[in-house]
């Protein structure tokens, strides 16, 4: 069945008490009751609940709360301009300052549909002010309507000081370390005299609010390690008075000790420890917030260079040679958050090598060191190099890389493969030398390899011009049974060069190279000069001995 229902809150100010329900159906389908406070202190809250109910034995869909037009998809609540809105029902949204739009419901046979809403009262309302809400639901399908009113009025009972007055306290909490130093304040905690109860945030600050105006008497609850140094007013006496600015305080405190404050709690563990030369190994990382807010890290993990990077949950990567990073990683308050990141252990590790995992979040760091023990795994007579045909290179330069692959045992081994793994960003593949490309890796299927017998290959792949001075490019390749062979080519600046060898290289382009002699051009007319200078720079070089060897000239 299809139906939509209209919703009015009107929130008026009247001088009478009333409850009035009208029912305008002859049968009705549907009905509304509603609950709430028969009073509320100056500055309080007042919830109201209203229950709506299918009243007949047919699904009701696409139900709509508060429009008068039911065809409008939207409902309203007229509410007085005096109250705010704190808390809205479920699928309700403000629409201006008084009008409230909710829907679509589903409401099956015979079933309810109870929805909360939440008002602030001014601080300033006055003594037996009196709020009456009116609620009404109808269902475009069925000819009848119900309605409901209800009042709550402003009590004064209670108010020691000026009756239906209220204000606020704003605290301020200074801190300071044992050298009186200031510092980051962690959370402290302040009481009224009535129990009231509130915390400091990230930025130091509190607020209590719906204070009754007149005077109060705020005390801190000094933490272990901590020292109350001042507060502002004295003993902590202030006067509360009826406005929008809060009244406000000072509190100092000072470290009794040097111990550091920890906000970030950081702890690595390695699954299983101690393991055998080429398994995988787990790590897990734990990250506690000790903060009463939430917080958002970047986690940083340093691989041990006899391990090689599988995968990293939360969105871990690997960004660089051995380093995987987890970005802006949210720690909910007082929440602990796990990352976990796989490695494969290198196969050529004996028994008694320690492998170690550095992790670094926020300030914090941990190391985690796990052994090795038992013999190397079968299949040692395995082994893998991996050579570059430069250690050093420039941005956009070709790299050609040659693996080297052996068995030294006497029997041969079967289903023999090698997968090179990059990092895409840093480099592209020129030359495969007969390998498959799947994602940032390259397969070679070797097949078998006869005792004693060698494999060579080659490939070739050009680095990234974005790459800048003092990155590393690591490619790591990996057998089968575990075996690792990895090779980093480091990024240098090239500077111009001269010398014997590419001495004449700069009369190419002498204005680069020279400076304008007698106010004429270091080319065209003033070439004569520039040999000149030329000349005489390579006598001197060859007076000093050094004619055949290059030099860098900055």
């Amino acid at each position: 069945m299809r139906a939509r229902f209209l919703l009015l809150l009107a929130a008026v100010t009247i001088g009478l008490t009333s409850v009035v329900l009208t029912v305008r159906a002859q049968v009705p389908m549907v009905s509304v009751t509603m609950s709430g406070p028969a009073t509320v202190e100056a500055g309080g809250v007042i919830r109201y609940t209203m229950r709506i109910t299918n009243l007949t034995s047919s699904p009701l869909t696409n139900v709509f709360l508060g429009s008068q037009d039911p065809s409008n998809g939207a409902s309203s609540y007229g509410l007085s301009s005096e109250l705010v809105a704190e808390g809205l029902g479920s699928g309700c949204q403000m629409a201006g300052s008084r009008i409230i739009r909710c829907g679509p419901y589903s409401l099956a046979a015979n079933q309810a549909l109870e929805l909360s809403y939440q008002f602030r009262v001014p601080a300033n309302a006055p003594c037996n002010k009196r709020y009456v809400i009116a609620s009404g639901v109808t269902s475009a399908e069925a000819p009848n309507t119900a309605s409901q009113t209800i009042s709550t009025t402003v009590s004064c009972t209670g108010n020691t000081q000026q009756s239906g007055q209220l204000g606020c306290i704003s605290i301020l909490a200074e801190a300071f370390n044992a050298q009186n130093n200031k510092m980051k304040a962690p959370i402290f905690t302040f009481r009224l005299e009535n129990n009231q109860t509130v915390q400091t945030n990230e930025n130091g600050i509190a607020t209590i609010q719906g204070v009754p105006v007149g005077q109060h008497t705020v005390t801190e609850v000094v933490p272990s390690g901590w020292e109350l140094m001042s507060v502002t007013p004295q003993n902590g006496i202030i006067q509360v008075v009826a406005d929008d600015a809060c009244a406000g305080m000072a509190f100092k405190n000072r470290q009794t000790t040097n111990e550091t404050i920890k906000r970030l709690g950081l702890e690595v563990r390695d699954t299983p420890d101690p393991l055998r030369a080429g398994e995988e190994l787990t790590y897990e990382i734990s990250i506690h917030n000790y903060e009463n807010v939430d917080r958002r890290v970047d986690v940083r993990a340093t691989l041990d260079r006899k391990t090689v990077f599988i995968n990293a949950e939360l969105n871990g990567r690997e960004v660089s040679a051995g380093e995987v990073i987890w970005r802006d990683v949210q720690i909910n308050r007082s929440d602990t958050m796990v990352l976990r990141l796989r490695v494969r252990t290198d196969a050529s590790l004996r028994d008694g090598e320690m492998l170690s995992l550095r992790v670094k979040a926020d300030d914090q760091t941990d190391t985690e060191s796990t052994r090795i023990v038992g013999n190397t795994p079968s299949g040692t007579g395995l082994s893998l190099q991996k050579q570059a045909n430069r250690s050093e290179a420039n941005p956009g330069d070709t790299v050609t890389y040659t693996l080297t692959v052996r068995n030294g045992d006497n029997v041969p081994v079967n289903n023999l493969a090698i997968i090179d793994t990059f990092n895409p960003s840093q480099v592209s593949v020129l030359d495969l030398g007969g390998g498959v490309v799947i994602g940032n890796t390259i397969t070679w299927e070797i097949g078998s390899l006869a005792a004693n017998q060698t494999r060579v290959i080659s490939y070739r792949m050009q680095l990234s011009s974005a790459l800048r001075s003092g990155d590393t490019v690591r490619n790591t390749a990996v057998l089968p049974g575990g075996q690792i062979a990895v090779n980093d080519i480091h990024i240098v600046t090239q500077l111009p060069k001269t010398g014997i060898m590419d001495f004449t290289r700069p009369f190419e382009n002498s204005k680069k190279y020279l400076r304008s002699m007698h106010g004429e051009s270091a080319s065209g007319g003033s070439s004569a000069a520039a040999a000149t200078v030329w000349g005489t720079m390579f006598v001197s070089l060859l007076g000093l001995g050094v004619g055949a060897t290059k030099r860098y000239f900055i």
